[in-house]
């Protein structure tokens, strides 16, 4: 089982960044919902885009991964997923940059002001999370984009893991 599980992994490296990927996004929409309601009223509905989010495209993402799903229909989604996905991370970026933008207000745009207005304002890149998942969704669906997983059995005697076989040089 385990081997079969291995060698799976090895000739579907994207799914498997796909399937990680995916399991990334609940823990991100679970530290949105802690950043943006833990003893804090609800100030603005775009607060809960992440949490809504990110089950269904966690779900869709699993689904499209599953080795019965076609290639194509696998590519589609990981360009459209990774869209939406960096999307999400885009608007997140954009309110949290206003919120830190209100919070300086008319102030001179000094050190110690800028350093108050991100001390209480939300976390300027903590959305750019969104933004690398779905740059990564988005490149899987890509067929340019050759992933390899190899094991230690692929391997010549002397080689270093990092050095990819001439063979495959040109593929990458």
């Amino acid at each position: 089982m385990a081997s079969q599980l291995l060698s799976w992994c090895r000739k579907e490296a994207k799914r498997v960044v796909a399937i990680i990927l995916a399991l990334a996004l609940p823990s991100l929409a679970f530290d949105a919902a802690i950043g943006h309601f833990a003893g804090k009223s609800n100030d603005h509905w775009g607060q809960w885009v992440p949490i809504y989010f990110a089950p269904p495209a966690t779900l869709l993402l699993l689904i499209v991964s599953l080795p019965a799903v076609a290639l194509p229909k696998f590519r589609w989604v990981m360009k459209i997923g990774g869209v939406l996905t960096a999307a999400v991370g885009i608007a997140g970026t954009y309110f949290h940059l206003l919120a830190t933008l209100r919070e300086i207000g008319q102030d001179a745009w000094t050190l110690p002001t800028l350093e108050g207005a991100l001390s209480v304002a939300p976390p300027l890149l903590a959305p750019g999370a969104f933004i690398g998942i779905g740059a990564v969704l988005w490149m899987l669906g890509h067929p340019r984009l050759v992933l390899m997983l190899r094991g230690a059995d692929s391997l010549e005697p002397g080689a270093s893991a990092d050095a990819a076989p001439a063979s495959n040089r040109s593929a990458a």
